[in-house]
């Protein structure tokens, strides 16, 4: 339920669901400042990402440079793929990185595209950012 909220920029009174799983999402998207970023939905034309997974839906929030991508399996099937970042529509510079969100956990950026995995009606949000002149 997160995931398809979050997916939709609507927020939620964390009260009839379960608190850990409400308040650990809340905290990512605080720690984001997401309040302060515009967002972007996976329906805008052009969209913040693309994929062939049919199921997996991708919104962001972007702001000063950096982007938070919230990536949703909608279905009930687990799901992989490859997924393309539209660093035009989300602000950022020809060439990105990425990593996972909150942790930092590392993800492999290669043209713009990265491998996404997601089980069943889950979701997860990683944040992205430019490449510096170095390749860093």
């Amino acid at each position: 339920m997160m995931g398809l909220l979050m997916l939709h920029d609507v927020l939620v009174w964390p009260i009839w669901c379960k608190l850990q799983v409400a308040n650990q999402a809340l905290a990512a998207l605080d720690k984001f400042e997401y309040v302060d970023a515009d967002f972007i939905g996976y329906f805008d034309s052009p969209p913040p990402t693309t994929t062939a997974m049919t199921n997996v839906c991708i919104s962001a929030y972007k702001k000063n440079g950096q982007a938070l991508l919230i990536a949703v399996n909608t279905s009930r099937t687990n799901a992989s793929g490859q997924v393309t970042i539209n660093p035009g529509v989300l602000g950022l510079p020809a060439a990105v990185k990425a990593a996972g969100w909150p942790d930092n956990s590392p993800v492999s950026v290669s043209n713009n595209c990265f491998q996404l995995s997601l089980d069943g009606l889950d979701y997860q949000m990683l944040l992205v950012t430019g490449l510096n002149s170095k390749g860093k």
